[in-house]
């Protein structure tokens, strides 16, 4: 009997956590539509969505960053855990790099740049600009603090892994030279107001270094203000997509599936057999469940390739999380 009533009690405590995490994701998708709904009013049109980005990842992020970063409580594993998921992060970018290259050489009516171009939109994902609201809000401190080691890892596989990826089967560029990875490739993704913040934020955990309260309650209402904006821009970047455009396109409903179902459900089955902290499980799963990074459009633009593909692809991959990503934050919510 009593373990009748154990079983039912852990029950009742599961349904309250699911439905806690539903309501909290009901939220934040509220938002997308108040940004989708101020874009079609003509309230808030494209021409503000970069003042409001720049809002975001220059004053915004970096407060919420600095905020829930430096009040962790260091614990003898976190910086174990800090180095696994870092190591982790970028094997599993670099196999499904693998896989989506060789998805993308199955679109026989794309060129060779446009296959490489829908292979990055199916390995990156946006899980700093939209990443960190939905870890901060729905799961909390200590999975925003392994968003950010996870998306130094991000960083890392987007400007230099992506860069390959977007050349491959083009050795050369316009000139008849042979291309390489320069130095400055290699250190793009350390020169971003993000990748800083996160890396300098970390080091002043480690170091045991404890920022003043009143600093600290400045820096939390400024970050807090992320979650809203963040989502609110999404919703206007999808209230400017021509719906009947994306859908007629095969390939790209296919990167936007590969990014949004296939790899999760590989993440969640590699991690579901190695000895790692729940914690460390539940961050990496979630880090491959957002749609193509935004930062994949401006790498194309550098490299001279099909940005109004990468656009669409991004665009479609966004628009399709709206079902996918509630799906998976509940299923990863449940298994971790």
């Amino acid at each position: 009997m009593s373990n009748f009533w154990y079983y039912i009690t852990c029950k009742r405590k599961d349904n309250r956590a699911m439905q806690l995490i539903a309501s909290k994701v009901f939220i934040i998708f509220l938002y997308i539509a108040i940004g989708f709904a101020a874009n079609k009013l003509r309230i808030l049109g494209t021409d503000s969505i970069n003042h409001l980005i720049s809002l975001v990842l220059n004053i915004t992020t970096p407060c919420l960053l600095i905020y829930s970063i430096c009040g962790q409580s260091i614990c003898p594993d976190t910086f174990s855990n800090t180095i696994i998921i870092i190591i982790l992060s970028i094997v599993m970018f670099i196999v499904f790099g693998a896989i989506s290259v060789k998805i993308s050489r199955l679109f026989s009516k794309k060129s060779n740049d446009q296959q490489n171009v829908l292979s990055v939109a199916m390995v990156t994902c946006n899980s700093g600009f939209m990443g960190f609201p939905i870890a901060r809000s729905v799961f909390g401190q200590v999975v925003l603090y392994y968003s950010v080691v996870q998306n130094i890892a991000c960083n890392l596989y987007l400007f230099i892994g992506c860069m390959i990826q977007m050349n491959l089967g083009d050795s050369k560029d316009g000139s008849g030279k042979i291309r390489a990875i320069s130095k400055e490739t290699i250190i793009k993704p350390f020169k971003n107001v993000v990748t800083i913040v996160s890396i300098c934020s970390v080091i002043v955990l480690f170091s045991g270094i404890r920022i003043p309260a009143p600093a600290m309650n400045f820096l939390s209402s400024i970050g807090e203000t992320t979650v809203p904006l963040s989502m609110i821009i999404i919703g206007i970047q999808l209230g400017d997509c021509k719906l009947r455009g994306l859908i007629t396109d095969k390939e790209l409903i296919i990167s936007s599936l590969v990014c949004l179902v296939l790899e999760p459900a590989l993440a969640i089955i590699t991690i579901w057999f190695l000895p790692l902290a729940s914690v460390l499980k539940l961050t990496i799963a979630l880090s491959f469940t957002y749609p193509s990074a935004v930062l994949s459009v401006a790498l194309a633009a550098a490299e001279h390739k099909d940005t109004k593909l990468m656009s669409e692809a991004v665009a479609m991959s966004t628009m399709m999380s709206m079902i996918t990503l509630p799906i998976w934050i509940i299923v990863i919510g449940h298994l971790f």
